[in-house]
Order: structure tokens, then sequence, then C-alpha cells
């Protein structure tokens, strides 16, 4: 999985490709030619936005699972 962070709102952006157009999901600006991060899914992510993806990760991490 691939994580950038915008430039112009800072929130997260995930997606599972790294080879296409990419629009930040939040304020719609074009991300296609900022850094690509690479995320290590073994390990807890900081999520900066609170959406539903940080609450799932959040509840998962205060149960205890890896």
């Amino acid at each position: 999985m691939y994580m950038k962070e915008c430039f112009q709102c800072g929130k997260a952006s995930y997606s599972s490709s790294s080879d296409r157009t990419w629009l930040c999901p939040y304020c719609g600006a074009d991300l296609s030619k900022e850094k690509i991060n690479d995320v290590d899914n073994s390990k807890p992510v900081l999520i900066k936005n609170h959406g539903l993806l940080g609450s799932i990760l959040q509840d998962k991490n205060r149960q205890g699972n890896p």
C-alpha cells in the first residue's frame, strides 16, 4: 500500500497502486507528482485524519491486535 501527503490540505491519501493519476480524496489536489511513501502493513500507521479507516485502525490497536 502506498501513501502520499497532500500538499494542499495536509491529509494522508492511501492507494494500492502507484502508477495512475492520484487525486486527494479530501480536496481534489493532483498528487500524481508527489513523493510516494511505502506503507508497511505490519506496523501501526499514524492516521492524521480520523475518518473511517483511522477509527478502524485505532480500535484494532486498542484491542491489542498487530
